[in-house]
């Protein structure tokens, strides 16, 4: 365990019954559950401990870290979405939960009106809606319904994997007695109620996610209360993942909160030359029109030699419609709204070029670099949204997935548009940020000679 730090090793070593580590991104909370399960299954196939991812590509991720570790196969353990396990255990225990056969997997939408029916039945029994009884009702009531159709959604996966854990005596699965959860802060109120379910049975659990990313959003099925009121139970043992970032006390809000949500060193106190690719940066860009923004982020992809350096540009936008439509502009390719239950297929996770997204998706792409157009008031933050925290947080999550450079596109002061007051909130923005004006018709090498 030479490449662990002494925190991590401290929760390789933890014999505590619930355990919580809440840090912040790229701090090795996947990296430590890995290792984890490695110590517990040995080899795959021991069928000793689960591990539960938030979406498929991080499914994906998870998969290709042990491969690297051990050069075995790990796709038929249960390492997943709730969903991809649940498909797993169904084809294998489907008769314990009175499945005729394998259940066929459709999507929710094609099940809406067992659900509304189901809602119904709930309904008659628990009359207060916002009660933890009455959605177990609900729940229970849905799966009822499905399995007499021999059918299955990605959410009744969801439920039927905690059943199969918690209600049904399965010799095989009683032998599993360490729950793993990375990046819990995304799972949705069903998957927190399942992980509350299998949570009871187990011998030992770790949780790891980030409360600064519980972002909530009614999109994404997310809420951050949810994911609190789990984690803030009596019991659970914290454990912080640290990291070294040269911040300042003095150097304002948004750096602060920025060292908070990112490990990696996107700050840089002596700006080298925006031009190295090597050195992580913040950089303004001033852009006069929006065609012209349009054509700066085109000039990124040779400029900073993404094909040849295989590296990924992530062009984040506030929703997935407006990606769409940048996606469209650029014509480059968009991987928004992938279906984090997916189990028919996983998308080719893009390596190189230019991507276009959402806030949500990019900490699962990793990108090289970020790009976040329209940093005006009233974009970031967007004048109609409920609360102007949440496009904070959604600012400063695409702002932290960036493993080297952040580019923000602020408007030319000659167009009447104020740049987005998160990038001076509590600080002069020239602490953070190299100001680069680019102008149409000159060529820009941002990666240097």
């Amino acid at each position: 365990m030479a490449e662990f730090t002494q925190q991590q090793k401290a929760i390789l070593a933890s014999t505590t019954r619930s355990n919580l580590i809440n840090a912040v991104a790229k701090t090795g909370k996947t990296a430590v559950l890995a290792r984890k399960y490695l110590n517990q299954q040995e080899h795959p196939g021991a069928n000793k401990a689960i591990f539960l991812t938030a979406n498929a590509l991080a499914t994906q991720r998870v998969l290709e870290h042990l491969q690297r570790i051990t050069a075995l196969s790990w796709g038929d353990d249960w390492i997943g979405t709730f969903a991809e396990i649940g498909a797993k255990l169904l084809k294998r225990y489907h008769r314990e939960l009175s499945y005729t056969k394998p259940p066929r997997i459709v999507s929710d939408l094609a099940a809406a009106a067992d659900r509304e029916a189901a809602r119904k039945t709930a309904l008659q029994l628990h009359p207060d809606t916002d009660s933890a009884a009455f959605h177990e009702q609900w729940n229970q009531a849905l799966v009822q319904l499905l399995r007499r159709k021999n059918i299955a959604t990605p959410r009744s996966l969801t439920i039927e994997t905690a059943n199969l854990f918690a209600k049904v005596v399965q010799p095989e699965l009683a032998g599993i007695r360490l729950l793993l959860a990375d990046n819990v802060h995304d799972f949705g109120w069903e998957e927190l109620l399942a992980l509350s379910a299998l949570q009871e049975r187990m011998a030992q659990s770790f949780f790891a996610g980030n409360s600064n990313l519980a972002i909530y959003e009614r999109q994404q099925d997310l809420d951050p209360e949810h994911w609190l009121a789990l984690v803030n139970q009596d019991g659970f043992k914290t454990h912080p993942l640290t990291q070294l970032f040269g911040v300042g006390n003095a150097q304002g809000v948004f750096l602060q909160q920025l060292a908070a949500f990112n490990s990696k060193r996107v700050y840089e106190p002596a700006f080298g030359s925006a031009a190295d690719p090597n050195s992580q940066m913040l950089v303004e860009v001033t852009v006069p029109t929006r065609r012209q923004m349009l054509e700066v982020i085109l000039d990124m992809e040779p400029g900073l030699q993404l094909g040849m350096r295989q590296r990924l540009l992530a062009v984040i936008l506030r929703n997935p419609d407006d990606a769409r439509e940048m996606s469209g502009k650029l014509k480059k390719p968009s991987f928004l709204q992938w279906d984090k239950h997916r189990l028919w297929s996983r998308p080719a996770l893009p390596a190189s070029g230019i991507v276009c997204t959402t806030p949500f998706e990019a900490p699962y792409l990793s990108p090289d670099y970020v790009v976040l157009p329209n940093c005006l008031n009233g974009y970031w933050p967007y004048s109609r949204e409920r609360n102007a925290e949440n496009s904070r947080r959604a600012f400063l999550r695409s702002v932290s997935s960036a493993k080297t450079g952040v580019f923000f596109l602020i408007p030319d002061a000659s167009n009447a548009l104020l740049p987005s007051p998160f990038l001076a909130e509590g600080c002069t923005p020239k602490l953070a940020t190299k100001a680069v004006t680019l102008k149409l018709g000159e060529k820009h090498s941002l990666a240097g000679k």
